[in-house]
């Protein structure tokens, strides 16, 4: 059916009007709209496919991604060319086995968490080992010097907690808690009796009270009480001694220790001090970082350390720059002086510094990297690398000599620098003789 559109008169050339004829036009038929509307589903449903095969591509590929890495998290790959193929293929083996023949009930994450643990003993480095679930955040604030507690480190023995360490200002130290002393009670229950979680509860929730039975070196027993504490750990601590002489404890470096230090030396005015003592007896060691903030306040520019990777490659390299206080310096040091205690150390002998007086240091020089999983709070320490001092000397297993070899004492070994009375300290005697001496010279 057309449908036709009327055009309007018009004037010929000789002034009439005359009607023009119907002009039909171009118009849409039905067959015309039909394959219009054909090619429109057409499209449609083209579309439709495209999309149903683009949404069946991603849950595909979400599905294979998923069981890929469920297959891959099953898998473990050793890059080492020494591995042996049968050895992985048996730890495989030895998984399977359990599973489809173990007779009795079993957590398969327990035995997850066991290899791992396996792994990081099987490296024979006392320095890695694992951190457990929810124990990251304390790990963390040990080294850091912040922590819940009673100001105590520990060994475990079994007869109960042997005190390692009591740090200064806190509830241990104030109930006279000493190192030596043994904890073999809490809240009258055996140490031995106590689980890590209870003696965790007991000791690490601020505002806890609890009843520590303590015994001496003697063997006598006192009951005390102390009440858990958020603790933050000063690192360095000074007095001024006869002469002119500025002594300075550094018991840790933890994360502040390098600003405390600098914080000291700004203190250290050349109207009254005339030379400086640093006793880094029983400083086990720490961050590095803060270890070379101090050697770099004290050194004149150059080399503090380096460090080299398993195949002998040097890593890096830690520095200070020419600025330093110009103060005679003698070092003190002992057999627990260790870690980032000797990369101080041995800079500052390397360096000519000053003398170092005391017995021969620990002989650590592992550094080590900690990776946490935060999904349970638990945590890797792992040692990635060897330091060396400015003369590339690697002095782990063997320790720094003093320049001045002077023992304690028997009746003072082990003892920490603050439990021994000053006219007693032999050490402190001897380095205060030498500062002496530089002062002079």
């Amino acid at each position: 059916m057309k449908l036709p559109f009327k055009l309007p008169f018009k004037k010929n050339h000789s002034g009439t009007e005359e009607k023009q004829k119907d002009v039909q036009l171009p118009s849409w038929s039905t067959q015309n709209r039909i394959q219009l509307n054909g090619g429109i589903l057409l499209l449609f449903a083209g579309l439709l496919i495209l999309i149903s095969v683009c949404v069946s591509f991603l849950v595909a590929s979400r599905l294979y991604s998923a069981q890929l890495k469920k297959h891959m998290s099953n898998k473990v790959v050793f890059n080492s060319e020494t591995t042996e193929a049968f050895e992985v293929a048996k730890l495989q083996d030895v998984v399977d086995f359990i599973e489809s023949q173990f007779g009795l009930e079993y957590d398969s994450n327990d035995l997850i968490e066991g290899a791992i643990k396996g792994i990081l003993d099987a490296l024979g480095d006392p320095y890695s080992y694992y951190i457990e679930p929810d124990a990251f955040e304390d790990y963390q604030n040990s080294i850091n010097g912040v922590y819940q507690g009673i100001g105590i480190e520990y060994t475990i023995n079994e007869q109960g907690y042997a005190i390692t360490s009591v740090y200064r200002n806190t509830p241990a130290a104030d109930a006279g808690i000493l190192v030596g002393d043994l904890i073999t009670h809490v809240d009258d229950i055996e140490i031995a009796a106590l689980s890590d979680e209870d003696v965790d509860e007991k000791l690490s929730t601020v505002g806890n009270e609890v009843l520590l039975s303590v015994q001496d070196a003697a063997g006598t027993v006192r009951k005390v009480k102390v009440t858990v504490q958020q603790i933050a750990h000063t690192s360095v601590y000074y007095r001024d001694l006869a002469g002119g002489i500025r002594y300075i404890r550094i018991e840790k470096f933890d994360g502040d220790t390098g600003t405390e230090f600098e914080y000291v030396l700004k203190q250290t005015s050349k109207d009254t001090v005339k030379g400086l003592i640093i006793d880094l007896r029983g400083n086990r060691g720490g961050y590095e970082r803060e270890a070379s903030k101090v050697a770099d306040l004290i050194l004149g520019e150059g080399i503090i350390a380096y460090t080299q990777d398993r195949t002998g490659k040097r890593v890096t390299e830690i520095t200070s720059d020419a600025n330093a206080v110009d103060f005679p310096i003698v070092m003190l040091a002992d057999g627990s002086s260790a870690s980032a205690s000797e990369l101080v150390l041995g800079a500052f002998r390397d360096f000519k510094r000053g003398v170092i007086v005391g017995t021969k240091t620990y002989g650590k020089a592992l550094g080590q990297l900690n990776h946490s999983y935060p999904e349970d709070g638990s945590g890797v320490v792992l040692t990635v690398s060897r330091y060396f001092t400015p003369s590339g000397e690697c002095i782990h297993g063997i320790g720094i000599t003093p320049d001045v070899e002077v023992n304690p004492g028997e009746l003072y070994v082990g003892k920490l620098p603050e439990e021994i009375p000053e006219s007693s300290d032999v050490q402190l005697q001897k380095a205060l003789e030498e500062i002496g001496k530089l002062i002079e010279a």
